[in-house]
């Protein structure tokens, strides 16, 4: 609990800080705002890091959460490699060679999900899905949405291929997203009650706020770096997102550790009693 409260405060400080430097509107601060935002993506991912480093890999939880965080530590280089081409090389960063990390994310991310789901061993049937109708109907407008914002509103013929082709991509991507999570959400919801229930809740919760920052993106693309209002809001909608997965990574990390404790304690109390 003392973990999740730490990082609460430090990405509030954070968000507060980049809306205060955005918010001043003046040149010299603008890598000082995109440095903040970076501390949103590197911090969720050594969050994920420190989760692994505690659960492992060698069970269906721990190997499924590793292609999540592998996920995240793309977004960090996608991240950091924009931040190089804005402020160091001045170079233009969309479309660039970071758009290959963050299109990435998509199919090592949906490996992850795949994982959990299968490690559940469902029996997915007609009967399974009419329980969770008034989701899917949610997920059907989210995907039309997305559809139309994403992919279709996202084409400009005056942007040239390889910008319209990354924009799209985007948009297939969220796609795929939007599913893996619906499914996520679908054995959470079922197995609510359970310790890990919260923990997929927020991280199906932090792609969602991604997925609605990658949609905004791809309608404003031409404007993103002239408006400084509207960058500031997509931004803070992205920083959310990574660190509410940071927050689920946590959520991951307590639940683990106190099984730890569990099992240290009746370890111990086996030895005392002998």
């Amino acid at each position: 609990m003392k973990k999740t409260f730490l990082y609460t405060i430090f990405l509030l400080v954070i968000l507060a800080l980049h809306c205060t430097f955005t918010s001043v509107n003046q040149e010299n601060v603008g890598m000082i705002v995109d440095f903040l935002y970076l501390l949103a993506p590197v911090s969720a991912f050594l969050v994920g890091m420190l989760l692994l480093r505690n659960l492992g890999t060698k069970n269906p939880l721990g190997f499924s959460i590793l292609f999540l965080v592998l996920g995240m530590l793309a977004f960090s280089f996608g991240e950091i490699i924009w931040f190089f081409l804005v402020h160091v090389l001045q170079a233009e960063p969309y479309p660039s060679i970071a758009d290959i990390f963050f299109l990435i994310v998509y199919p090592i991310s949906l490996v992850g999900i795949i994982l959990k789901i299968k490690s559940e061993k469902i029996a997915w049937s007609l009967s399974f899905f009419k329980k969770f109708i008034p989701l899917i109907l949610i997920l059907g407008v989210l995907v039309v949405l997305v559809a139309y914002f994403g992919i279709y509103n996202a084409y400009v013929p005056e942007d040239g291929l390889a910008s319209n082709v990354v924009s799209m991509l985007y948009g297939i991507g969220d796609l795929i997203l939007i599913f893996g999570c619906f499914l996520i959400l679908v054995i959470t919801i079922e197995y609510k009650g359970g310790k890990m229930f919260s923990p997929w809740i927020l991280t199906t919760l932090s792609y969602s706020i991604l997925l609605v920052s990658d949609v905004l993106f791809s309608a404003n693309k031409d404007v993103y770096e002239i408006n400084i209002m509207l960058k500031m809001a997509i931004d803070l909608i992205w920083m959310t997102g990574y660190f509410v997965f940071g927050l689920g990574m946590l959520n991951f990390l307590e639940i683990v550790q106190g099984q730890q404790e569990k099992i240290k304690s009746k370890l111990n109390l086996k030895e005392n009693e002998k």
